[in-house]
This record gives C-alpha cells, structure tokens and sequence, in this order.
C-alpha cells in the first residue's frame, strides 16, 4: 500500500509538472500581447489603479532609474509621479498603446508558472524583459524590467556599467553603515533600513535575515552606542555592475578606540561581499557578508589585537 501511494504521488507531481510547462495557446499569446496594450494605455493615460491592476499581488517593475518596484501601492505611486501625469501635462499616446506604434515581441515562450518574452518599443525606445503568471484574474506582470538602448547594448557585450550617480549613491550607503552601527540610530531602524526587506547580513557567528532581525542586531550591537561612538570603519569600496544591480568588496576594520580606557586596539578586519539592488528608496544592501582576514589566525575574532 506504501508503494502505491509512493507511486500515485509521483504520478501527480509529474502530471503537475507537464501543466505548469504546457505549451502556451494561442488565446494565451494574444492575452499576453493584450496586457502589454493595456499597460501602455494605463501608463500613458495615468490610470494609475489599473496599471497596478496589471501586475500579479507581489509583481515588480524595474527600471535602472527607479529601480525595484513592487507592491500596488509603490505601483500607483510610480504611475502618479511621471511627469506626464501632474496637473496641466501633456498625455502623449505610448509606444503599444491605442494610435502609437506598435509593439514588437519576441518569441512568447512557456515557463513554470508562466511565460516570458521580450518586448521591443519601436525607434529604437529600449525594450522590456517581461514574466508572466497566469493568475484567477487572467495573465498578469509578474516582473516586467526595463532596459534603455545603452543598457541593452552593454548587455549584449557583457560589458555592464554603473552611471556615475549610481557610484555615488552605493559608495554613500557604505559609508552609512559603519555610522548606523555605531550610534545605533533610531534603535536600529537606520541600519536595518539599508537593507532590502528581505536583506541578509552575514558573519562568522550568525546570520541575520530580514528587517527585524537586523533591527534586532544593529539596536544592542554595543554597550555604549551613540553619536560619539566610533569603532566600525569601512573603505576601499570596489564596485561592479550585474544584472541584478550591482556587487562590491569593501574593507574593513574594527578598532577599539580607548574603550574602558585601554589602550586603543584592532579588534578586527577583513573585507565585506556586498550585493546591492537599487529600490524605490535608493540604494540598498541586499546581501552583505563580512569576511575575516586571511592573512592571519582567524580565531581570535573579537578579541582585540594591540597595536604596534
């Protein structure tokens, strides 16, 4: 009887996978194709709800300007924030949409779950790497991502770049993190709030994965946190971009500034592994681990090394 039910499981898990990898109908395709008519429409006519409508629940729309978008209301706010839509603009018809030029598509191919396909806008506008789901309510964006004519060029080479604001603005969010530590602002909030919602801090003795728990971290990280508090020192950031958005490696440094008043120490170093992705809200850490020096014993960790 074991065997059997063993059996008649395996036999459901493969019929569920052939359906979520059936081959895409033609209805299927035209709805596909209609979804990114309506999304011109939406866009261009400022319907901000329906263009949020557009997306599946937890659905992104990215662009290397705005970075991740994801929610309905970070949707609706992103439609209400286009220049086109405040008082007295202009509302020009947008490549796909009802009298524009038309759209050109890529193959629509079949995914898990979905489908994918990559969407062309007409005069050389860019293009948009979309992923579909297939939902109750019908298809619907379940990341749709934006790449300038620049972008798509650099792509096809491999030869991604970072603009030189982007520069800036991650080189500013290293520079935070060690004064976030350190004073612990806002009980933690400051610190956890450079990280994505689903952030993850790594270090040799744990791992923390979250908001919360970074929150939870950074807000009894040291006896004696404040303004003055100085300890953490990050510098050196090398900087590469990728897909996603962009990596780094970055030094680092503890020093025991005359605490308990000894003598001033290196407690430790090494060098952080940095993935950032640009949101919303700027540049955030999506996944920082701090790797310790290995040019020396690594397990004197946390115990202060006088200096010579």
């Amino acid at each position: 009887m074991k065997k059997l039910f063993l059996g008649t499981c395996a036999v459901v898990l493969g019929l569920a996978n052939l359906s979520a990898q059936a081959p895409l109908t033609q209805k299927d395709k035209d709805d596909i194709q209609a979804l990114s008519a309506a999304y011109a429409t939406n866009l261009g006519t400022c319907k901000a709800d329906d263009y949020a409508g557009l997306f599946a629940a937890d659905g992104i729309f990215y662009s290397g300007f705005r970075g991740n978008i994801q929610g309905r209301d970070q949707l609706v706010a992103l439609v209400k924030s286009e220049r086109h839509c405040q008082p007295g603009a202009a509302q020009p018809a947008r490549p796909g949409g009802s009298g524009a030029p038309a759209l050109q598509f890529s193959a629509i191919e079949a995914r898990p779950g979905g489908a994918k396909a990559t969407v062309t806008l007409p005069n050389n506008g860019g293009a948009y790497d979309d992923v579909y789901a297939k939902t109750a309510a019908g298809w619907r964006f379940q990341n749709r991502s934006y790449y300038t004519p620049a972008e798509l060029k650099a792509r096809a080479s491999g030869q991604l770049s970072l603009a030189p604001q982007d520069v800036l603005d991650i080189q500013e969010l290293v520079a935070r993190y060690p004064y976030t530590l350190d004073n612990g602002g806002e009980g933690g909030r400051a610190l956890a709030e450079l990280f994505t919602e689903d952030g993850v801090f790594v270090t040799p003795q744990a791992t923390y994965t979250g908001r919360d728990a970074l929150l939870k971290m950074a807000s009894g990280h040291r006896p004696g946190q404040g303004p003055a508090y100085a300890r953490n020192f990050a510098m050196n950031p090398l900087l590469e971009a990728t897909p996603e958005g962009a990596k780094g490696r970055v030094y680092a440094v503890i020093i025991a500034l005359g605490e308990n008043r000894q003598p001033s120490s290196v407690v430790t170093g090494g060098h952080f592994e940095d993935a950032y992705v640009k949101t919303q809200q700027g540049w955030r850490f999506k996944r920082r681990q701090f790797i310790p020096n290995d040019g020396g014993p690594t397990t004197n960790v946390g115990k202060p090394t006088p200096v010579r």
